[in-house]
């Protein structure tokens, strides 16, 4: 489903102070596997993973997607990939605060003309039911507990029904009984055909992943 091919990101790029984050990095993911990529911190994985999903640029090598080259596409075409293929899982849930479970489900297709309120809606509220939430829709998310909010996270990620599922850190501000069943969450998304790729540096959450790929210093060292 997606391929790098040779890639090189530097931060602060021709500048006395940069950083290679990524090295020569070559990588495949099949569609339909569950990913883990684990490293040390600052060992570049979230560098990887924000190339993954289109977040970030880099200097030299080739991004795949879906079998097309998209190395040099403009930002409005990285933006239409993201917004339509891709659903991101953060560690600190990135949800509006005030606004309740429903309307933090609602966020994507703000950005997307082809959805009408009124359909927004529907897709929200289903979604939300996927994850057990649909309960606690017309809730305010600071009234949430952590479990719930990353919950309502992933329900946003996945509400445009995207074919890749990005997810950065996701039990990492979870205590571990909630870490397990998010992590069921992420297998039973596998288990109904996504591709999920989850950046972790617990052990244990990789161990559950079908496939496991090692960065160290930039580089793979393992896939």
């Amino acid at each position: 489903m997606i391929e790098l091919q040779q890639v090189n990101k530097t931060y602060s790029y021709k500048k006395a102070n940069a950083v290679h984050a990524l090295v020569d990095v070559s990588l495949r993911i099949n569609e339909g596997e569950l990913t883990a990529i684990v490293g040390k911190s600052g060992s570049g994985k979230s560098t990887l993973l924000n190339v993954l999903g289109c977040m970030d640029t880099f200097e030299t090598g080739t991004y795949l997607f879906d079998g097309k080259d998209i190395t040099h596409a403009s930002g409005k075409q990285l933006a239409t990939i993201r917004n339509q293929d891709i659903g991101f899982v953060v560690q600190d849930f990135a949800l509006i605060a005030d606004d309740t479970a429903l309307q933090n489900v609602m966020l994507p297709f703000y950005f997307s003309r082809r959805t009408s309120l009124r359909e927004a809606k529907v897709q929200a509220m289903h979604a939300l039911q996927q994850l057990g939430m649909d309960s606690m829709a017309q809730k305010p998310v600071n009234k949430l507990s952590g479990g719930q909010k990353q919950r309502v996270a992933i329900a946003r990620a996945i509400v445009h029904q995207p074919r890749l599922i990005l997810a950065d850190e996701p039990t990492g501000a979870l205590d571990s009984r909630t870490a397990e069943e998010i992590m069921g969450v992420f297998q039973e998304l596998h288990q109904n055909g996504s591709t999920v790729i989850i950046v972790t540096h617990d052990p244990g959450i990789a161990q559950q992943c079908s496939r496991i790929i090692e960065i160290q210093d930039g580089k793979i060292a393992g896939a």
